[in-house]
């Protein structure tokens, strides 16, 4: 079945690409002119000697023309494909190293490796420095920092709906230049959940919330590499060695979540992520990545609870995972998450990627079988195949591509703060998702969760 689907998916993807050609105004100006052409050559063979066709038309340099709009149409598709790949590099630090240098006083995720088979793989394919020990094991720094545990710690939000982030007047300036950077990634406009604070006392965590869009995180937090005028929003506002509290901080800092789910058979729940999504392209992510979205998360009076967290954590997980495919899902939706609660957001941290953006990581249980949750993917990622041939305006979901691994293989997983190395094969990650899956690990091992 997968196999089938393997090829349907390829059969569509060429149609798509089709598609955009013909209806391409440069590729539509390309086939007129060879169509011209190709009538000029028939009338010169077809009409009668007498009729010196070639008086009117200059087959040579009619063909060099056309030679030279295809070639040209060719260079904008090659630079368009080396831009997409450089986008991410452009807006986003991908040197952890100096990324770690930059913030030196900040204390970062560590995660040490056992030696494995994924081991020697790991240390090639990654660009990031380790430390290693004796017994051949590997610590690396994320470029992460915890900031609290929830375990067994009472957290309370205090939201303030009314205040509204307000970009800062030099990047007002600069919106059309800076949006530059996005060029090649599908956006769009939403209200989004500012983290504006977070305190601790003993054993109680206060969270402080307002209000920005995904817009501004665009121009900021996501974009804060992005050179204009030779400067970039990181060397303003997020210069380092000191991390700048969530009070003070000048960028959107739109709070978003990563976490892992487990199967009721005893797999943990990892996603590729599309090409056109705003930042970590072609990447292994968590079972869940996505923002704080308000249309899940604000109750009636448009106020952000802890029961609203939760019910946002629940339809992302249902939205990226397509468990809406799953059979009788309204019926089994309460079954389902039944262990999903506050309790199952553990901590919360900063990642320096974005200059410091808050982070929420959860971790929880579904009572759905890795196959069900393998077949309702496969049905939910058709579906979006074809809303995207109808539309063309691109995914409204991070991932294309699922992947399982057993709870008791995790340990083996040989992480870097670039990539995972899973079964002897490396794949390209990013930290918030690395640091993630270290700090789910971490939390195992401690005994915090099982």
């Amino acid at each position: 079945m997968e196999k089938d689907y393997k090829i349907i998916k390829q059969k569509k993807r060429n149609k798509i690409i089709l598609g955009k050609l013909f209806t391409s105004k440069d590729f539509i100006y390309m086939l007129v002119n060879v169509f011209a052409f190709a009538l000029c050559i028939i009338l010169t063979l077809v009409l009668p000697k007498k009729y010196d066709f070639n008086s009117y038309f200059d087959l040579k340099v009619f063909s060099a023309v056309i030679a030279v709009f295809i070639l040209n149409v060719i260079t904008n598709i090659i630079v368009r494909a080396i831009k997409l790949r450089k986008e991410d590099k452009e807006k986003l630090k991908e040197d952890y190293n100096e990324l770690l240098s930059i913030y030196s006083t900040i204390t970062p995720v560590t995660y040490r490796n056992i030696n494995s088979k994924n081991s020697k793989i790991g240390r090639k394919n990654t660009k990031c420095n380790y430390k290693q020990y004796n017994n051949q094991e590997d610590e690396y720094k994320i470029p992460i920092t915890e900031i609290v545990s929830f375990v067994n710690k009472e957290v309370n939000i205090v939201d303030n709906k009314d205040k509204f982030y307000q970009l800062p007047e030099i990047v007002e300036k600069k919106i059309s230049e800076i949006y530059k950077a996005h060029d090649f990634s599908n956006t769009y406009n939403q209200l989004n959940i500012r983290c504006c604070g977070i305190s601790q006392e003993d054993n109680k965590v206060q969270l402080n919330f307002s209000r920005t869009n995904y817009y501004n995180s665009l121009l900021t937090n996501r974009a804060i590499d992005f050179k204009v005028d030779g400067l970039t929003i990181r060397e303003l506002f997020a210069y380092g060695p000191f991390l700048q509290s969530l009070e003070e901080s000048k960028l959107s800092n739109h709070i978003g979540f990563n976490g892992f789910i487990e199967t009721i058979d005893g797999h943990i729940v990892f996603v590729f992520r599309h090409k056109k999504v705003s930042i970590a392209k072609n990447t292994m992510q968590t079972s869940v990545g996505a923002s704080l979205k308000s249309k899940y998360a604000l109750n009636e009076k448009l106020e952000l609870t802890k029961q609203g967290i939760v019910n946002a954590i629940k339809n992302e997980i249902k939205d990226e995972l397509r468990l809406e495919k799953l059979e009788n899902y309204n019926q089994k939706e309460s079954e389902i998450f039944s262990e999903l609660s506050f309790n199952s957001v553990l901590g919360f941290y900063r990642e320096l990627v974005e200059g410091g953006k808050p982070q929420l990581f959860f971790y929880t249980k579904i009572n759905v079988t890795s196959n069900e949750l393998k077949q309702a993917y496969l049905k939910g990622v058709s579906k979006m195949q074809r809303m995207f041939e109808k539309t063309d305006l691109g995914y409204k979901v991070d991932g294309y591509k699922i992947f399982f691994i057993k709870k008791e293989e995790l340990k083996e997983i040989y992480i870097s703060p670039d990539g995972m190395t899973i079964k002897g094969k490396f794949y390209k990650s990013v930290p918030t998702s690395t640091g993630t899956l270290a700090l789910f690990i971490n939390y195992l091992n401690n005994g915090d969760i099982v």
